[in-house]
């Protein structure tokens, strides 16, 4: 069975970071811990809301909204304190109380101590999801889990819609499965199995690997609730042996950065040359007609009158147009010597080039022109520029979402009509980090000691996130050290609006980030994993602000291997830049291309590196790949300006061979 689940903390004092989150961590560890195949939690994120209704219920709309998820578990605020309004803030959303599920959950504890008598849960269903509330305390909400795990796989699948099974009942009715202390999760997995085994639902906003399972109230009161020393000081006896955070497919995991990636607010800019790439926040009007006064489109003489009279010999009007000045008046039978872009004087109304004249008689001073004999008949307005035939005054130059371009046409465009200050979104400002004890920064002195390593990551990113056009900032190398990570994490987050970081996501002993991100900045992670190569412990998260009225910000925590940092900042990155930059199509460009080569496909859907050119014959385009794949490969992104999209391999298909057709995200210049 696939079933996807969120698990908020409700808690001021977790949420001041006073406290910090064991309860939300045990649940989703219950969770996990014993996965199958046969049966699936899809673990989707986890987050903290404070004690408040307004918020909870926020919460709970979101996902019970537009994420459609099947299960939400909540944990805190169900006691008698002042501050324990949860049950008060999730039973007006509720369509169907379910208080046997309630009921189970406090009979559950009653046989562990008189004080459950004392909690308030509430449980039901909203639209097709199951919500049930559980306490705060990591043994109470355990004891609570287990008591109702049994039936959640059958309440989900009535809540989505699915008729009664009647294996399903014969399952949870059946007398002979063992119950309470010491009862055997084995013994009861074949009734599950045969229930729910072959269940499959369609796609959702997150599809990854989680587990439901049978376990005994016993068990479950004695559950070791991650601390955090077991978080964020992994020692080899009690580090994790399976990542917490299912496998998200890419696709989902783009969905993720989109909904959370948002546009920026705008912001008044000046017109200056570091405006290219930014994006019009509100349509931008013309102050001033171009051209603003009648203008010569060529080199040559300014006449007057019908097509008959500008052929012959003329005197010619020594016409100087000065700037800030009005224009001269045009004497009857004169022409007036003008140059390109030049206004015409009064009663001109055509231009005869220059190439059609021929000097008759100069000045006595041999500089000027006395009489000059033109040969080409001109037309009235021939020639002319009128007022605001280029631009018209007030008239809509650059509409809400046009990109400012490096090419410089809007810039000329705003230049000529008048237009010195502008509304763009503001683009996000780009912090780049390095993690690890063993990263030196590329500039430090003397040889390297076994087992350190050159920073390849942070000058890399930069470069990238400066072509990409935003403003990055370098926040340098910071140990693998809880205290330090979360001090560089609070830094970094003060001065950036996307936090880019690499390394310290895996399974090492050292890698800590995701745990601080959410034990000590209160983060959701989104997804922790990608089903994907290279990238897979990418992760993807939000922290909140300090107040409500602060930004949420965005962290990338990218794989530590160069080529997987470097994949993934574009894959998942680049687009979430564009976004928040205002970008309307924020996405990579795809392309159809041919392969020059065969290539082996992975277990795993796989962006290759490879070189993009047009074909030799230019009907389409090639792809040539970079060579070996390995993420530690820095060579692999050398010269590359695309990534393959190569599906994972299968027994029907273990390689495409030359000549295949395959998509291309664009990542360079072709």
């Amino acid at each position: 069975m696939l079933a996807s689940m969120r698990a908020p903390t409700v808690s001021d004092s977790v949420f001041a970071q006073q406290a910090v989150d064991e309860t939300g961590p045990a649940v989703a560890a219950l969770l996990t811990e014993n996965n199958d195949e046969n049966s699936h939690w899809l673990i989707t994120a986890r987050s903290c809301v404070p004690d408040d209704a307004d918020q909870i219920q926020g919460t709970i709309k979101l996902w019970t909204g537009h994420r459609k998820l099947d299960l939400v578990l909540t944990n805190g605020g169900t006691g008698f304190g002042q501050r324990d309004v949860t049950p008060e803030a999730i039973q007006p959303l509720l369509t169907k109380v379910a208080p046997g599920i309630t009921i189970a959950m406090i009979t559950a504890s009653l046989q562990v101590t008189p004080f459950a008598a004392l909690s308030r849960p509430i449980c039901g269903i909203r639209g097709n999801t199951v919500i049930i509330t559980l306490p705060g305390s990591p043994k109470a909400a355990l004891e609570n889990l287990s008591a109702v795990l049994p039936t959640l796989p059958h309440a989900l699948e009535l809540a989505r819609g699915a008729t009664t099974s009647r294996a399903a009942h014969d399952a949870l009715a059946n007398p002979a499965m063992p119950a309470g202390p010491g009862s055997s999760p084995a013994a009861l997995a074949p009734a599950a199995t045969a229930a729910y085994g072959s269940i499959r639902l369609p796609p959702r906003a997150l599809t990854s690997p989680g587990k439901w399972t049978w376990m005994s109230r016993a068990r479950h009161a004695t559950y070791p609730s991650p601390s955090p020393s077991t978080l964020y000081r992994r020692v080899p006896a009690n580090r994790l042996r399976v990542s917490p955070y299912p496998l998200t497919p890419v696709g989902d995991a783009l969905a993720l950065v989109r909904e959370f990636a948002k546009r920026l607010p705008p912001i008044n800019v000046t017109l200056s040359t570091n405006i290219a790439g930014a994006v019009v926040a509100e349509d931008i009007h013309a102050r001033e007609a171009v051209p603003a006064y009648r203008a010569s489109t060529m080199d040559g003489y300014a006449v007057n009158g019908t097509s008959a009279d500008s052929v012959g010999t003329f005197p010619v009007f020594e016409y100087v147009a000065l700037a800030g000045t009005e224009p001269l008046s045009l004497p009857s039978g004169y022409i007036a010597r003008i140059a390109t872009g030049g206004p015409l004087p009064e009663g001109a109304n055509a231009v005869v080039p220059i190439e059609h004249s021929k000097l008759v008689k100069a000045s006595s001073d041999n500089q000027g022109e006395d009489l000059v004999e033109l040969s080409r008949a001109v037309k009235p307005g021939e020639n002319v520029r009128e007022i605001g035939t280029d631009v018209q005054n007030n008239e809509v130059i650059l509409h809400t979402g046009d990109v400012i371009s490096e090419v410089g046409g809007e810039v000329s465009l705003l230049a000529a009509s008048g237009v010195g200050q502008l509304a763009v979104y503001r683009r996000p400002v780009v912090g780049i980090m390095s993690t690890g004890n063993e990263v030196v920064d590329v500039g430090a002195s003397g040889p390297l000691h076994l087992g350190q390593i050159r920073d390849a990551n942070r000058p890399s990113l930069l470069a990238a996130v400066r072509a990409a056009g935003f403003e990055c900032v370098d926040l340098g190398v910071t140990p693998d050290h809880p205290d330090h990570i979360e001090a560089g994490l609070r830094s970094a987050l003060e001065r950036v609006d996307v936090l880019i970081t690499t390394g310290g996501v895996s399974m090492g002993e050292a890698d800590i980030l995701k745990s601080i991100l959410e034990t000590r900045l209160r983060a959701t992670i989104h997804f922790g994993r990608v089903l994907m190569k290279p990238g897979k412990p990418t992760t993807f998260a939000t922290v909140p602000g300090r107040t409500p009225s602060d930004p949420t910000k965005l962290v990338f925590a990218l794989p530590g291997n160069p080529s997987s940092a470097l994949v993934t900042f574009h894959l998942f990155a680049v687009p979430a830049l564009r976004r928040m930059g205002g970008l309307a199509k924020p996405d990579h460009t795809v392309l159809r291309v041919r392969l020059t080569h065969d290539i082996q496909l992975d277990s795993r859907p796989e962006y290759h590196r490879a070189v993009v050119t047009v074909a030799e014959d230019g009907t389409g385009f090639v792809a040539t790949s970079t060579g070996e794949q390995r993420s530690s490969r820095m060579a692999s992104v050398r010269g590359a300006n695309a990534l393959l999209q190569l599906p994972l391999a299968s027994d029907q298909a273990r390689s495409l061979s030359k000549g295949d057709l395959v998509e291309a995200l664009i990542i360079g210049r072709i």
